[in-house]
């Protein structure tokens, strides 16, 4: 029995402490981690590509520019989790995490520089 109780405890304690946050702090860059970065990449592939095109000029009409937009970091998060209004733009709020989410957004400024 009170092994179990220690093993209770010992699992708990690495489950507690191995869910701290990972976001990044103001100023930081998650894509200075190659591995992250490249997951970066395959995403904007996979889902943003296809409208705005691999290097950001649009392959569609409708869509913007991303070689030139002129948006904050904090306005493109926020296209990229609630869409865009009057466009095929999809909400990516429940389809990719916050982490992601801030990553395409900083990838999205090096496109067209």
């Amino acid at each position: 029995m009170r092994i179990l109780i220690v093993f209770i405890l010992s699992f708990s304690s690495v489950l507690l402490f191995s869910c701290g946050d990972k976001s990044t702090k103001p100023g930081e860059s998650n894509l200075s981690n190659s591995a992250f970065l490249t997951q970066v990449k395959n995403t904007y592939r996979f889902k943003c590509a296809l409208c705005h095109g691999k290097d950001g000029k649009p392959v569609i009409k409708t869509a913007s520019d991303l070689r030139t937009s002129e948006m904050s970091h904090d306005e493109m998060v926020a296209i990229i989790k609630y869409g865009k209004s009057g466009t095929v733009m999809l909400p990516q709020v429940d389809v990719l995490d916050a982490e992601m989410i801030e990553g395409l957004a900083e990838y999205i400024t090096t496109l067209g520089r």
